[in-house]
């Protein structure tokens, strides 16, 4: 059944977010419920359960706060879970209103690898030293944060030299929504790694490789592959793989500072 936008009307075949403004869809008993209230009640206020708080019942910032929390967590799983029914598909169809949600699944991305490597030797805390954490997880999170966003960046250069009109939340928006897949690859691994499974290693590479290679070149032909001017889409993907290697060879030591930590430190006669 279609779901109609209640901000521009058009008809959706699928997913929480309108494909033409990024609206949050109501379903048919949501809609009913919103058209049917009396107009006597007032404004809703979903942050607090209903409609405004009195005086003496106001919550506090703290509570404010993790109900947007919660509500923000809510909006992004329902994203996440519609993105992988139909990857290639949804992502056609996103642009900057899926910026922010591009740039969570960028996050969650950036965090995994480092969080991995510092789980799998926290039981050897005494030997690596107490600021471990801030060697082994923090500091590569932030650069591959920067790299994953360098990488934003060099795929918007291929799409803007191919004279296709987009800005850089719309490919931000792509990027994400088509990075959503390789993260879950990650994910799996993370899970697998906490099982003591040895199969992990191949759910990493695929989420590596794949956000590498198969993401950039994706977003790009979404854009261009009707396009008859500027930039062709095969030299687009090839000049975004050569800022990619460039940038790998640049940041290499920050991106793998976490094992190099552990190969210098007490633990290097384990190896």
């Amino acid at each position: 059944m279609k779901k109609i936008c209640p901000k521009c009307h058009h008809a959706n075949d699928y997913g929480n977010f309108c494909e033409e403004c990024g609206t949050r869809l109501l379903d048919s008993d949501a809609s009913a419920r919103t058209e049917s209230a009396p107009a006597s009640e007032g404004p809703v206020y979903p942050m607090y359960g209903g409609h405004a708080p009195g005086p003496a019942g106001q919550p506090s910032p703290g509570q404010a706060y993790l109900q947007n929390a919660k509500h923000v967590s809510k909006l992004y799983f329902s994203y996440f879970a519609d993105v992988m029914k139909k990857p290639f598909a949804y992502a056609q169809n996103t642009g900057r209103e899926q910026f922010v949600n591009g740039l969570i699944t960028i996050v969650i991305f950036s965090l995994i690898i480092p969080l991995m490597i510092y789980l799998g030797f926290h039981g050897y805390a005494e030997y690596i030293g107490r600021g471990a954490f801030l060697t082994i997880v923090l500091k590569p999170f932030v650069g591959y944060v920067v790299f994953m966003m360098l990488l934003v960046t060099y795929t918007f250069l291929a799409v803007k030299f191919s004279k296709v009109n987009a800005s850089y939340q719309d490919v931000a928006g792509r990027f994400g929504a088509l990075l959503v897949p390789f993260t879950c690859s990650f994910l799996l691994s993370f899970v697998l790694t906490l099982l003591d499974a040895k199969i992990f290693v191949y759910f990493l590479l695929i989420g590596f490789i794949g956000s590498l290679f198969t993401v950039p070149a994706l977003v790009i032909s979404s854009y261009t592959k009707e396009n008859r001017i500027g930039l062709d889409t095969v030299y687009g993907t090839i000049l975004t793989y050569v800022l990619t290697f460039l940038t790998l060879y640049i940041m290499g030591k920050m991106l793998l500072s976490s094992i190099d930590y552990l190969m210098n430190s007490s633990l290097s006669p384990f190896f």
